[in-house]
């Protein structure tokens, strides 16, 4: 990979702007000149912006808002490029990546702008010197109040007096819908003339706020409509009011004092001597009813007091003392109950006549067992299942059964022969670990010929030894193998995410060759060797720089966005067998954020909000889909571009800006990584759990790094990596954690060599390079690593590499 070095030329920093009017624009222009290698750059170049102070220790501002302590901003402006030239209105927030340029910039006595450019290929670069900026950024300082710029927030409350207003300067259009009550008006101050609303027997509707009461605030009458006495407040409905029984009008009586006609509902107490018809009644009834009633059907629910009284049948009049169940024999005209009931629920039992040689009865039991036991019966008391037999002597014999699996223990020594086991039914499952090579031993078989050779992954294998191999003290070295799959892959990108279900690689998102972002992606099998698509239906909206974790079952995608929208507070559940995507309840707004699982929770960390980079995180259930908080206390520094690492009881969050420190979320708590012997903060770093270690490499810091470093959380101790045969300093690369060697590959470094660090002897060994990438993703399967995606020489790549790593094997014999 060449690297490239940048200078600029500030040309100019115009300071004519407008200074007439209070409103200045807050806007700077900006114009300078790239070289890359001497020769003026062409093309679209990348910038990132910051104003900072003399010494580019403080940040003032930068284009996304992200900048602190003069460090780099996380998201770009793309400028086009002209034989080395490009201008820039600092602080048009209609210009992707870039935010408004606040005029309180300029309470600072000295400002400077540091820029840092990218070609796209080869990474952000910080041009030197810092740019100071002239008087014109001051220029926003001057302002005075213009027209229309006092609104309702800037007057305080109680501050327009009468004094203030002019005679006849309140006109209708001046006065917001409630604004004037009560309280506003002065005594005397409101004249109301009569018009044909008020009088000559208009009509006036009454409104919620029109009070009524005995001291005639409000009198009306005439039209023998309605009346309100003045004194008592009392209203009256003439002959002419209008009457309707619907909610919330007015019910009249007439002559007689009855309602009108209609559906009554509620509750009515009391009894009444006459009865009239009516056309319903809902409700419950708190007397009697008496009298022959028409109505085939009471739909009430509950009836309180006796039975239905006075109701004759052919069979016998139902009477007070009666019972449900006696009532309906009485109507059925039979002293057995034969009336047909719905899905009838008994307790207690239920006894049949008793049964003979060729008749034999159902007996149902609740209790554990029958006192006198009956010939033909049968009974179930929850736990076991009795029939009882033999009629002159009735025996009750138990039925044995079993709801679960039978164990061994149920099973009779040597009763499973040969002519019970069906061909086929003992396979690899079923046999012990041994137990076939033991039989074919036993009798001086084997699957080795003596005098044969066996390979061990193992120097010294007991197994093998156990079996009656012997070590050969010989070995075979194989050497690293590549092999490239280039058809069914997804659209080439970087920038996407990438995650190992077990059994397949899912990769999601990104930005293609062309850098529109993208909302696709696919999953590639290893045992075929084959991609399939992931669906598209409800899925997160195109982005990048968000994270992806698998929980067991599901991909959970969150956060990033794009340079024209986001940071994005959404995201979504994939689940790899139904091919589908579940909304995830919004939480935090992130991007160049981490995320871990933890084995029941994501917890997202850090990152960008839109605003500012920030220490703060959260944790999601996606069981209740939700979301809880993490504690600010003892958290780290704020932090974008950092790691973290989930050791099985914690996370671990370092580098970036932030000083690391680990997190349980068992207990909520925060503990500080001790600093002694720690390196140097360092941004996109790569890491790894080894189940006892993290172990830090690479990253950038004021320039690439080659060197790592381990840290152990149990003894808070950190021990450098050997630097021998190490790979060279890079970004941008990967590293995956074997089980017992970490794999370095790729990155923007030199000569694109990898390699393989042993932690067990703190040593490096050479890996056999192909195609090296940046900006690619890789996954360790358990057997070999899959390298997806990324860029080589400018150009996103589709080919997917699966690489071996080369091992030692060792020979054992058979005598």
């Amino acid at each position: 990979m060449t690297s490239l070095r940048f200078s600029v030329v500030l040309l100019t920093a115009l300071a004519g702007l407008g200074l007439l009017s209070a409103q200045v624009p807050q806007l700077i222009s900006y114009q300078g000149r790239i070289i890359a290698n001497q020769v003026n750059f062409d093309g679209t170049g990348q910038f990132k912006f910051a104003l900072v102070n003399a010494d580019g220790s403080a940040t003032y501002w930068s284009n996304d808002g992200s900048s602190t302590a003069g460090g780099e901003p996380a998201a770009a402006v793309d400028l086009p490029v002209s034989k080395g030239l490009y201008s820039v209105l600092l602080g048009d927030a209609t210009r992707p990546g870039m935010t408004v340029l606040p005029a309180t910039v300029f309470t600072h006595g000295d400002v400077h702008l540091r820029v840092w450019f990218s070609d796209g290929v080869n990474g952000f670069q910080q041009l030197s010197p810092d740019r100071r900026i002239a008087a014109v950024g001051y220029a926003m300082m001057a302002e005075s109040v213009v027209d229309g710029a006092i609104t309702t927030g800037k007057i305080a409350d109680g501050a327009v007096t009468s004094e203030k207003l002019a005679p006849g300067v309140v006109q209708t259009d001046n006065l917001a819908l409630g604004a004037v009550g009560n309280a506003q008006l002065a005594n005397s101050a409101l004249t109301i003339t009569a018009g044909p609303g008020l009088g000559g027997g208009g009509q006036v509707p009454l409104g919620g706020s029109i009070a009524l009461s005995n001291a005639g605030v409000l009198s009306l009458a005439g039209g023998n409509g309605i009346t309100v006495d003045a004194a008592s407040g009392a209203v009256t409905l003439g002959s002419s009011a209008a009457s309707a029984n619907t909610p919330g009008a007015i019910v009249a009586r007439d002559a007689s004092g009855d309602f009108s006609a209609g559906t009554i509902t509620g509750s009515l107490n009391g009894n009444a001597t006459t009865a009239t018809s009516a056309a319903s009644f809902t409700g419950e009834l708190a007397g009697d009813i008496t009298g022959t009633q028409a109505a085939t059907v009471i739909a009430a629910t509950i009836v309180t007091g006796k039975a239905l009284t006075g109701f004759s049948a052919a069979a016998g009049s139902i009477t007070a003392s009666d019972t449900l169940l006696s009532a309906i024999a009485k109507l059925d005209g039979n002293a057995a109950l034969k009336a047909p009931l719905a899905s009838p629920t008994f307790t207690g039992s239920v006894t049949l006549p008793a049964g003979n040689a060729t008749a034999a009865p159902l007996f149902l039991q609740s209790g554990v067992s029958l006192t006198t036991p009956i010939f033909g019966a049968v009974e179930f008391d929850g736990t076991n299942l009795f029939i009882t037999n033999n009629g002159e002597s009735p025996t009750r014999k138990t039925v044995a059964y079993t709801d679960s699996i039978i164990n061994g223990s149920q099973v009779a020594d040597g009763s499973l022969t040969a002519t019970k086991l069906a061909a086929g039914a003992v396979g690899a499952a079923q046999l012990a670990p041994g137990a076939a090579a033991a039989n074919l031993q036993s009798v001086n078989l084997s699957g080795v010929a003596s005098t044969g050779l066996i390979l061990s992954a193992l120097e010294n294998n007991e197994e093998l030894e156990n079996a009656g191999y012997v070590k050969a003290y010989g070995s075979v070295v194989v050497p690293d193998t590549w092999s490239v799959h280039s058809t069914g892959s997804p659209v080439a990108r970087g920038g996407g995410t990438a995650i190992w279900t077990g059994a397949q690689i899912i990769v999601w998102g990104g930005r293609d060759s062309s850098l529109n972002y993208l909302n696709d992606g696919g999953r590639f099998d290893p045992e075929t060797s084959s991609w399939s698509t992931v669906s598209a239906t409800n899925a997160p909206t195109p982005r990048s720089r968000h994270t992806a974790i698998w929980t067991g079952t599901e991909m959970i995608v969150w956060g990033g966005g794009t340079n024209i929208s986001g940071p994005y507070n959404n995201g979504a559940r994939y689940n790899p067998v139904n091919d589908s995507w579940v909304t995830v309840a919004s939480g935090p707004a992130r991007t160049n954020h981490t995320a871990i699982w933890t084995g029941s929770e994501m917890i997202v960390w850090g990152g960008f909000d839109g605003v500012n980079t920030v220490n703060d995180g959260a944790r999601y259930n996606p069981i209740s889909n939700s979301w809880s908080a993490v504690s600010s206390s003892g958290a780290p520094t704020a932090s974008s571009s950092h790691l973290a690492i989930w050791t099985g009881s914690e996370m671990i969050i370092w580098g970036g800006s932030a000083n690391g420190c680990r997190y349980n979320p068992a207990t909520d708590t925060w503990t500080a990584l001790s600093t002694s012997g720690a390196p140097t903060l360092r941004s996109e770093a790569s890491a790894v759990w080894t189940g006892h270690e993290m172990i830090v490499w690479g990253g950038s810091s004021g320039g690439t790094l080659n060197d790592g470093y381990r840290y152990n959380p149990t003894t808070d101790t950190w021990t450098p990596v050997s630097h021998i045969l190490a790979p060279s300093s890079r970004t941008l690369h990967t590293a995956v954690w074997t089980g017992n060697e970490m794999i370095i590959y790729g990155g923007n470094d030199s000569n694109g060599e990898s390699r393989r660090y042993s932690p067990q002897s703190d040593s490096w060994s050479v890996v056999a390079t192909m195609n090296n990438r940046l900006l690619h993703k890789a996954i360790w399967t358990g057997r070999e690593m899959i390298i997806w995606g990324g860029e080589v020489d400018g150009k996103f790549q589709t080919h997917t590499l699966r690489y071996t790593p080369g091992r030692v094997l060792y020979i054992y014999q058979r005598p």
